[in-house]
């Protein structure tokens, strides 16, 4: 408990708040500071309840700024990012787009296709970059390689659908049929079906529409396959297919149907086959797009960015349930690999207890691989293990970043002489290693956070503090403060509280910024209010969730101006049935005289 709360405490340390600052791409050699002081703004639209889709594993965010950073814009400095969700709502995501446009932002950022189409409604003028599925077919462009009008983006390549299918031919044996699951309610999904029926034709596949409109369809669309003998089936993108995931899996298990559906989480749900675009692909070409239009060029001259690369996830069990072979060729390209559990097969090696310490043993490589580059100064090795994002918080509270930390690499920057004391857990695609050592005769602690991204395990952020036990005196001890554990106390209610109401405002009163949430296997950062927008993602409806309790407060450690606490909580429904109690993990600091809760870690989804 205590290591993964040390966890949070060095996320916090590690991602600090935007200012405001400079204008034209930044100069990043050593002494040369850009003076400009025109800053850009960029209008960032989400259909949803934050930028970026809480579906995805990928931090949208995070790849769109380290594109932008590459093309010398940075956060703070020469660019800014002005933030409004929609929250599912179409008006208020008109209303988002509108205020927008009249603020006269530079650029519009568009997350979604729906996002893109509500910001072409408000603006013929203020240019739009957006990711979309269908960009052409929906209405938004008038073809790919010459978008015309204020728009260009990114887009999945045009033959995706029949890769998918493809895939779906190799994997099950025989198969003449194939089953596409459809709900016409998004829409990109007309040009989609037009595409996996072409690819069905390429492949000599004949082809099953199978329409829904609610999850109620579902039973009664996989009896239809049944009955006509799809064997397997592809599912086109729509939001209900993911939170009907568990459902859609059941019944394609119960009818022994091969199912291949978007949304990677699907696979760990028991789909057969899930596929997921490269958003950090996505989102790079999208920051090279608007640093080329920050420049100077129209949108409507540059071609839209097709994305060619996929990643896939594949279920074993699933597989073995319904009596197919993955094909070796197949299991090379997945991402993510659910085991069979009777064989204990997996894509990357399951951790196991050495010495009392759980490790992955692809982790343990990545360890040691890293400090050899490090000691070696091997930059090509050192950087591909290294976040784009990365940041260095040291002893004297100086923040360096990816690029910085490299160029000290590169001209010899001191090394650690010993460490004693580490320590490794895993957390899913987490992971945080703690270890005293001995730096240029001075005793300190080092915390380094290491994330796995697309199957390769990476440092997102290390801080080194200096050693704050006094001899004599028991480390416990020493780090508590009854009046802030009070304060604490006060804050975690509050938080509650202001849930439970659907207070916004309560809530964000209740936090210090740049709050961080851990969940779901997904790091949410959240750097301003304006910027946070729930705390409760939209499955808790879907669970009937209509208020929750603090049962229990636990205070771990505390100071002058920070608290760590674990904290019990519990969910109900309406009806006053409890149907589910978690743990949380939560860092309550202290900022200009206000308390608020600025971390939290959950088991809970």
């Amino acid at each position: 408990m205590n290591v993964l709360l040390s966890l949070l405490v060095f996320l916090c340390t590690s991602y600090l708040p935007p200012s405001l600052a400079l204008a034209q791409p930044v100069k990043e050699a050593a002494g040369q500071v850009n003076e400009a002081h025109i800053i850009a703004r960029l209008g960032m639209l989400s259909d949803l309840e934050s930028f970026g889709n809480p579906i995805s594993p990928s931090d949208w965010l995070a790849s769109l700024r380290a594109g932008l950073r590459d093309a010398g814009y940075i956060e703070g400095k020469n660019i800014h990012l002005e933030f409004r969700n929609g929250d599912r709502d179409p008006e208020k995501l008109a209303k988002g787009a509108a205020e927008l446009a009249a603020m006269k932002v530079d650029i519009i950022v568009a997350s979604s296709t729906t996002a893109a189409k509500a910001a072409k409604a408000a603006t013929h003028t203020i240019p739009i970059v957006f990711w979309g599925a269908e960009p052409v077919s929906s209405g938004l462009v008038e073809n790919l390689d010459h978008p015309g009008e204020n728009l260009t983006g990114t887009t999945a390549n045009e033959e995706q659908q029949e890769e998918f299918l493809a895939m779906l031919k190799e994997v099950v044996p025989g198969l003449k049929k194939i089953a596409i699951l459809f709900n016409r309610s998004y829409a990109p999904v007309p040009g989609l079906l037009e595409r996996a029926e072409s690819g069905a034709r390429t492949l000599g596949l004949s082809v099953q529409l199978v329409e829904v409109a609610a999850p109620g369809d579902l039973a009664g669309a996989f009896e239809a396959m049944k009955r006509e003998d799809s064997r397997a089936v592809l599912v086109l993108n729509h939001g209900m297919f993911f939170r009907e995931r568990a459902k859609l899996a059941a019944l394609a298990l119960e009818k022994r149907i091969a199912v291949s559906t978007p949304y990677l989480p699907n696979a760990e749900a028991g789909a057969l086959i899930a596929h997921e675009a490269d958003f950090d692909e996505v989102w790079r070409l999208n920051a090279t797009s608007i640093a080329k239009i920050l420049k100077g060029a129209k949108p409507g001259d540059l071609a839209v960015q097709r994305v060619s690369n996929f990643h896939y996830g594949i279920n074993l069990s699933t597989a073995k349930t319904l009596g197919l072979t993955i094909p070796a060729s197949i299991l090379k390209r997945a991402t993510v690999v659910i085991p069979d559990s009777a064989k204990g097969e997996a894509s990357s090696a399951p951790t196991v207890d050495t010495g009392g310490v759980m490790i992955d043993p692809d982790l343990q490589k990545a360890i040691a691989a890293r400090a050899a580059a490090e000691r070696n100064r091997d930059i090509e090795t050192f950087s591909r293990l290294t976040t784009d994002d990365f940041t260095l918080t040291n002893e004297m509270g100086e923040v360096i970043t990816r690029r910085e930390r490299i160029e000290r690499l590169e001209a010899g920057q001191r090394q650690a002489q010993s460490q004693s004391d580490e320590r490794i857990r895993v957390y899913g695609n987490a992971a945080l290693r703690t270890r005293r050592i001995t730096l240029e005769g001075k005793p300190l602690r080092m915390l380094t956070v290491w994330v796995k991204q697309v199957g390769q395990w990476k440092v997102a952020a290390t801080q080194i503090t200096a050693e704050q036990t006094t001899q004599g005196s028991p480390a416990e001890e020493q780090n508590r403060n009854s009046e802030s554990e009070a304060e604490a106390r006060r804050v975690i209610a509050a938080f509650n509280e202001a849930g439970n109401k659907r207070d916004l405002e309560g809530l964000r009163n209740a936090l210090n910024f740049p709050y961080i949430r851990i969940a779901s296997g997904n790091v949410r950062i959240s750097r301003t209010r304006e910027e946070f927008t729930s705390d409760a993602p939209p499955q808790w409806q879907a669970e009937g969730w209509h208020h929750s309790s603090v049962d229990s407060v636990e205070f771990i450690q505390s100071s002058s101006d920070k608290v760590h606490a674990a904290v019990v909580f519990s969910r109900y429904k309406a009806d006053g049935t409890r149907y589910a109690t978690y743990r949380t993990l939560r860092i309550i600091t202290k900022q200009d005289g206000h308390w608020g809760v600025q971390c939290s870690s959950s088991f809970a989804p």
